[in-house]
């Protein structure tokens, strides 16, 4: 059966940090580089003419799995070297592994999640913590994401921007056209801001995600199956 996952309410940033004034040029990546950061390195340059105030802050940092995959893959290594490109540009800071509760005091202070993932997400819990802390979703339509995104910006994939049956690394959502639509997505909300009207709801519907809903699910189920 599909069980969604749950976040610890202990967790969250107070919601009125969460609704003060942030810097609308900022973005954060809170996940593994390699599901999707490369994706974004090439359009870096282009969006920081544009928005000079323009900023990201990355999290997670390279794993030893990664290094030991990227030592035998083309694949890996090229993904390395393009992110590795791109963080040595202005307004990049790379923070690497940190805690929870650092991380979600920077998703309390920026205001886009420019997750330009080709990872088959199947529930994707930073979905869930960026909701929660304020921070305006901008991510492919694609796999779970549709299921825990209520707010934010899908952006439509296409030319078979998606296959499950395929491995991570050969699916088609970083095509030419698909970074472009993601790109011209990205762009709008910088230049219109995030809706502010919509950012109590959305930081209510993030933090309804707990482990007592969860709970509440698996007992829906245990008690289905005790009936039957």
């Amino acid at each position: 059966m599909k069980i969604a996952n749950g976040v610890d309410p202990g967790i969250f940033i107070p919601e009125k940090r969460c609704l003060s004034s942030r810097n609308p040029y900022s973005m954060i990546w809170p996940s593994d580089p390699s599901r999707g950061l490369q994706h974004l390195a090439p359009w870096w340059d282009t969006l920081k003419e544009e928005f000079p105030e323009l900023e990201i802050h990355v999290f997670y940092g390279w794993s030893a799995l990664f290094h030991e995959h990227r030592r035998r893959s083309k694949f890996h290594q090229d993904i390395y070297e393009a992110v590795e490109e791109m963080r040595g540009k202005e307004g990049v800071h790379w923070h690497g592994r940190v805690g929870q509760d650092e991380m979600n005091e920077w998703a309390s202070k920026c205001a886009i999640w420019p997750y330009m993932m080709d990872f088959p997400e199947s529930f994707c819990i930073n979905a869930i913590k960026m909701q929660a802390h304020g921070c305006w979703p901008v991510i492919p339509k694609i796999a779970a994401i549709p299921e825990v995104t209520k707010y934010g910006d899908l952006v439509e994939m296409k030319d078979e921007a998606f296959d499950d049956m395929k491995p991570w690394g050969q699916n088609r959502v970083a095509t030419p056209q698909n970074a472009k639509d993601y790109i011209e997505a990205l762009r709008e909300r910088l230049h219109e801001g995030v809706p502010q009207d919509k950012l109590r709801e959305m930081i209510a519907f993030g933090r309804s995600w707990t482990w007592e809903r969860v709970a509440s699910q698996w007992d829906t189920e245990f008690r289905r199956a005790i009936e039957c």
